[in-house]
């Protein structure tokens, strides 16, 4: 697993250190998705339950 970085994000109003300072792992990559992959993601999600449809 990645480390997180030492840097702050900036921030337009005061706020705590501790959020500034937040780290995801999630990194993205400028490659293209698979149209394939996509609607199969889509299509997923569709057929996910929620309060419309449960």
């Amino acid at each position: 697993m990645d480390t997180p970085p030492d840097r702050e994000a900036p921030a337009a109003h005061p706020i705590e250190a501790l959020l500034r300072r937040r780290w995801s792992p999630r990194s993205f990559i400028a490659a293209p998705v698979a149209p394939a992959a996509l609607d199969s993601v889509l299509e997923a999600a569709r057929w996910a339950a929620s309060c419309n449809n449960a």
